[in-house]
């Protein structure tokens, strides 16, 4: 069989080929390796390689298989983990200057999961600066590209985890999201990207960047590829006092439940406006699909999101400004200039104005809540626009220019703000041959409904099956 026929493969379909002894984890690690070293120049999705780490997992896998030791879907499956996750003996530089000689000395929860399941982790994904932005342009280790076009940002901050799912140099990845660093990279790579519930994965052994806003969660190419690996992650962890007690949902052994008759709000203005006509046209026709598969759809307004979004990002800076604040005084050249101007606006915000955004924090968390009282899920895109170019720092949409951070998050942050899970799904392809991404939100706690929707939806449709040419 020619390595080149599994690349893309589904998790399951992997599983099993290891089962029937069609395939081996070894085969396969070496191979993901090989293509690795190969795109890798060109992608910069790795800033770092575990190789022989990885290679240590797929031997292990490979005689457990043998012996009939199950550990599940992920046994053997290689995968990419985020820069900011621990891993023991690793750097976890948080592609940032100020932790570059950094190896921590334990495993995050995280990462201990996904070993224990069995997977086979690759390496360290690339990222945008301490998880402070939306593109991916790093100043201190590169860019990391788009493998639909090289020109063009994969989104961030996770952009290198979606970028190694999109590219097939991992089955599935780690990432975080804040405000929207899951998301828009998934939307602009073309991939799914799936941020739980706040606390629904731990976060011990991450470097933080908002302390109440990141979200640990998991790139896949399809819905249920990423609650396969996000099933593996989630539960109690007594290291992290916000994460969710119980054990983990069994989300991937549900998720075939076909929905039928829910109600879905699509949202509207205000929120949903100024689209570049392509994201405007996928998002039509996902909707479409979806009422031609028996759903009860209509739009909808979410109450104050614009307001919710601004304050999430006053949010963010002021957190992050505090969990970096001793690195800054110490030297703030160290600091890229984007990461630098959002700490320096993070410490003009008073402490006034902070408490008065955590208390409408509440109200906003609220009102969402109540929407799902009417409604099962709710649609809107995952960003106004494709992916724009590395070279650009705005964008102009319905004839209004604005900066491409401010765009790319401008329909992300408030579900941040409300803790609640998204799914984002890839929903079309702009005339330049660039994915569009669509997000399903459902109520905190219910990822379930998400998860059945987006894979009753790419049930339906090919989008995410399409692979970029390299």
């Amino acid at each position: 069989m020619s390595s080149s026929e599994f690349w893309f493969w589904p998790i399951s379909k992997l599983a099993a080929a290891y089962r029937a002894r069609s395939l081996s984890p070894v085969e396969v690690t070496e191979a993901m390796l090989g293509r690795i070293e190969n795109l890798n120049p060109a992608l910069n999705a790795f800033i770092e390689l575990t190789s022989e780490r990885a290679r240590v997992a797929a031997r292990r896998a490979e005689e457990e298989l043998a012996r009939h030791v199950d550990r599940g879907p992920l046994q053997g499956v290689p995968v990419a983990v985020k820069d900011l996750f621990f891993m023991r003996g690793v750097h976890a530089r948080a592609g940032s200057r100020l932790y570059r000689d950094f190896i921590p000395d334990f495993d995050a929860t995280a990462v201990e999961r996904l070993e224990a399941a069995g997977a086979v982790i690759l390496g360290r994904a690339h990222m945008h600066e301490l998880a402070f932005g939306v593109t991916n342009v790093n100043p201190h280790y590169g860019n990391c590209h788009n493998p639909w076009d090289l020109a063009c940002v994969p989104g961030g901050s996770s952009g290198g985890s979606a970028t190694a799912v999109a590219a097939g140099l991992a089955y599935a990845a780690l990432g975080t999201d804040t405000g929207g660093s899951i998301r828009i990279p998934a939307s602009f790579c073309g991939v799914t990207g799936f941020k739980p519930t706040y606390g629904r994965i731990s976060r011990h052994g991450v470097i933080p960047l908002s302390w109440q806003l990141d979200h640990v969660g998991t790139f896949a190419r399809s819905a249920e590829d990423a609650a396969i690996a996000a099933q593996a992650l989630a539960g109690g962890d007594p290291m992290d006092a916000s994460c969710l007690v119980g054990p983990a949902p069994l989300w991937a052994e549900q998720i075939d439940a076909r929905p039928h008759g829910w109600n879905l709000g699509v949202v509207g203005p205000p929120l949903v406006s100024r689209l570049d006509p392509e994201v405007s046209d996928a998002m039509d026709q996902a909707v479409l699909v979806l009422r031609q598969a028996g759903m009860v759809v209509e739009q909808v307004e979410i109450p104050d999101a614009i307001e919710a979004g601004e304050l999430a990002h006053v949010q963010v800076q002021v957190e992050g400004a505090a969990v970096l604040d001793q690195g800054y005084r110490k030297d703030p050249t160290q600091f890229g200039d984007d990461v630098r101007a959002q700490i320096e606006q993070g410490h003009f915000v008073s402490a006034v104005d902070y408490l008065h955004v955590m208390r409408y924090r509440r109200v906003f968390q609220r009102r969402l809540d109540r929407m799902f009282d009417s409604y099962r899920a709710l649609l809107l895109p995952a960003t106004p626009m494709p992916a724009p170019a590395i070279r650009d720092s705005t964008v102009t949409i319905g004839g209004v220019e604005e900066s491409v951070g401010m765009a790319a998050t401008r329909l992300v942050r408030q579900f941040n703000f409300a803790g609640v899970p998204v799914l984002t799904v890839p929903c079309g392809f702009s005339s330049r041959g660039l994915p569009i991404g669509m997000q399903i939100v459902t109520r905190a706690g219910d990822e379930l409904s998400g998860l059945q929707l987006g894979h009753l939806y790419q049930e339906l449709t090919g989008f995410h099956r399409a692979t970029p040419e390299l």
